[in-house]
């Protein structure tokens, strides 16, 4: 659907002289993503309007689409996928941050979190995906800005231990997603080419 849909947006751009029509591919595509990520996005939104989670949503989203880009980690194979597990983490994600902020312990879960996530940035970031390969420079920078954004959303969630308990584990718990993901791609990767 998502294909279909962006291939008729660009067919459309096209004829309107708007696009380059040598480039409707890439312009494809590119309506591909965006199309997916807007589905995501209000999926998310929804869900958290159902569960009176809004703003626990919008921290999940910004961490999660924020890291990822440059940690890299699972993709799945099609745009249903996608947006499944990623409503299947955040489901995760705001579960695992309830039970957890009703029992003392919060700042020591934290912090083993966020060791957690770098820890494994520190060992596979960024993990490549065989559809889009990094050349050296853009790997230094990946990796580099996982650490950025990893130290930044850490301060975040362990500042907000003070204030807002859940909303920090949904932080730190959408880290160690994130390291999760890094995790399977990287095993995925090593069978692949075993």
């Amino acid at each position: 659907m998502i294909t279909l849909l962006s291939k008729k947006l660009a067919d459309f751009l096209c004829r309107k002289d708007i696009i380059d029509c040598e480039n409707k591919e890439i312009y494809q595509y590119g309506y591909e993503l965006l199309i997916s990520d807007i589905i995501a996005f209000l999926l998310l939104t929804a869900a958290g309007i159902l569960a009176h989670l809004i703003i626990e949503t919008y921290v999940f989203y910004a961490t999660i689409v924020l890291i990822r880009q440059f940690c890299g980690g699972f993709h799945a194979s099609t745009y249903f996928k996608c947006n499944l597990t990623t409503l299947i983490i955040y489901a995760l994600v705001m579960l695992m941050s309830q039970l957890l902020t009703e029992h003392d312990g919060v700042a020591g879960v934290n912090i083993i979190l966020l060791g957690f996530y770098f820890v494994t940035a520190f060992a596979f970031a960024p993990v490549e995906n065989k559809n889009k390969p990094l050349d050296a420079k853009k790997k230094i920078r990946a990796r580099r800005m996982s650490f950025i954004l990893g130290g930044i959303f850490s301060a975040a969630s362990m500042g907000l231990l003070f204030v807002y308990e859940r909303l920090s584990l949904v932080v730190s718990l959408t880290l160690s997603a994130v390291a999760m993901l890094m995790v399977i791609e990287r095993y995925r990767n090593e069978e692949e080419f075993k």
